[in-house]
């Protein structure tokens, strides 16, 4: 049964490679009217002030008769629509797989193994499953503004049953950017996930992106059964002057856990609200002060309530064309009730970027009240770093590795991973790849596995270029 599932997979491979080939000669069909559609609207001009969010293009597709990109220093708030799961911002692809609005961008073909050891005298578990996923996009300009809905399902392979239902791993993401005057923008996104099936990890826990915050840490901690997020949020950018910008981003998220083998359910709501004041020292650094609050409500198994407030300073400069780098730091203090007197906490974090070609280097802590996939009152530590070399002119080595623990009134729970990545590149936009992942995590709650994971990803990838940005 193991080899006739092997060969199943390999054969599912090969064929999804051969039909890549065979559309990518038809890239040069693509209707140029389409590419200036799908491209935001520009946000400012130079020198560019506090609040521009127009993106760099990977520096790897920079040629020598090209003009430089645009400077652009980082932003206390995140007021941009990204790429779903990655840390770029949102400017399309180049892919021959599109119908007006609708594209395809990008998909990928994996082989899964998974060795997992729950420790205290527990059975080990392995499995092993294959994978197809697919990026779908719908981006639409609407009078200046942008409507971009993102949709990455995939289809699972296990134990000889092929499942394409809803219940399978879903991650849905929209986003509207208004842009209702030259001044004034208001970005509204809702991302949604849904995790059923045995969960995957990417092969790129830290996602970078050679631009104004260009970090994204992913979640590497397993839940313990289904995961269902959905997290809606409404980011206000005004432009006082050319050099002062005005930021407001209110959130909300709902988060559900639930095991039905051990009869267990965590739900319940957290509710943000940040603002910060952004002034713009040179074209090449910003410089902010920052206030934030979050009210938490879990409605199982336990009803509770927790409330946070928090101020911080915040500096970005992008040093060079390939180099940024932003650091803040404050504090917060967290209300748990009951007449207990509220700790302090200090605050701040850091994050380099380094992109040179086709390597980059990123390192990116934070101690924070962070978003995480499982419900907590304590703020946490988290360290993430990942580096990219090239071998040759085709085949890269990535490497990272990170680790998670929570500040507060013990017991913590913790994590750390590393993991280490070969690709080869096929074409331009297709590629194989070899990951190999480590994972540990010691939970204090329910709603997170514990123990130690070992998994090995394999398979071949697609992903069309992006589109660059429209610059005045």
């Amino acid at each position: 049964m193991k080899t006739q599932q092997t060969t199943v997979r390999t054969k599912w491979a090969a064929l999804f490679l051969l039909l890549l080939m065979a559309a990518f000669p038809a890239r040069g069909h693509q209707d140029p009217g389409q590419q200036q559609q799908q491209q935001p609207p520009n946000t400012g001009e130079q020198p560019k002030p506090a609040g521009a969010s127009s993106p760099i293009a990977p520096v790897d597709n920079v040629t020598d008769d090209q003009p430089p990109p645009p400077l652009t220093p980082g932003l206390p708030l995140d007021n941009q629509v990204r790429v779903l799961g990655k840390a770029a911002p949102y400017t399309g692809f180049d892919t021959p797989l599109h119908w007006g609005p609708f594209s395809v961008a990008g998909a990928d073909a994996v082989g899964v193994e998974d060795w997992y050891n729950p420790g205290n005298g527990l059975p080990a578990e392995q499995f092993g499953l294959g994978l197809f996923r697919a990026n779908l996009d719908f981006s639409v300009m609407l009078h200046k503004s942008l409507l971009v809905l993102q949709y990455s399902p995939q289809a699972v392979l296990q134990g000889g049953q092929f499942n394409t239902s809803a219940s399978s791993n879903n991650n849905l993401g929209l986003g509207f950017t208004f842009n209702l005057t030259p001044r004034f923008t208001i970005t509204v996104q809702d991302g949604f996930i849904l995790n059923q099936t045995k969960q995957v990890f990417s092969d790129q826990i830290l996602q970078i992106y050679a631009g104004q915050g260009g970090i994204l840490p992913g979640d590497f901690l397993q839940n313990n059964g289904t995961y269902l997020g959905n997290t809606f949020s409404a980011a206000f950018t005004y432009k006082l002057t050319p050099r002062w910008t005005i930021l407001n981003i209110p959130l909300v998220q709902y988060l559900n856990i639930t095991n039905t083998s051990i009869n267990y359910k965590a739900d319940g709501l957290d509710f943000r609200d940040a603002v910060a004041l952004a002034y713009a020292l040179s074209p090449r650094s910003n410089v902010a002060i920052g206030y934030n609050f979050e009210e938490d409500h879990t409605l199982n198994p336990l009803v509770t309530d927790s409330y946070f407030h928090g101020v911080n300073v915040f500096y970005s400069r992008q040093i060079t064309q390939t180099f940024w780098a932003q650091a803040n730091a404050g504090g917060q203090v967290a209300f748990y009730g009951g007449g207990a007197t509220p700790p302090v906490f200090f605050t701040g974090g850091f994050s380099l970027v380094k992109t040179y070609k086709q390597a980059s280097l990123a390192v990116n802590f934070e101690r924070e009240k962070a978003m995480e996939n499982y419900f907590t009152t304590l703020l946490d530590n988290r360290a993430d770093a990942a580096l990219t070399l090239p071998i040759t002119t085709r085949l890269l080595a990535t490497t990272g590795a990170g680790y998670y623990d929570e500040v507060g009134a013990p017991p913590h729970t913790q994590g750390k991973y590393a993991q280490g990545t070969i690709t080869y590149r096929l074409t331009k936009t297709v590629s194989s790849f070899a990951n190999y992942t480590f994972r540990f995590q010691n939970a204090q709650t329910q709603q997170l596995l514990s123990g130690t994971h070992h998994t090995v990803i394999f398979g071949v990838r697609w992903e069309p270029a992006p589109l660059p940005a429209m610059v005045k």
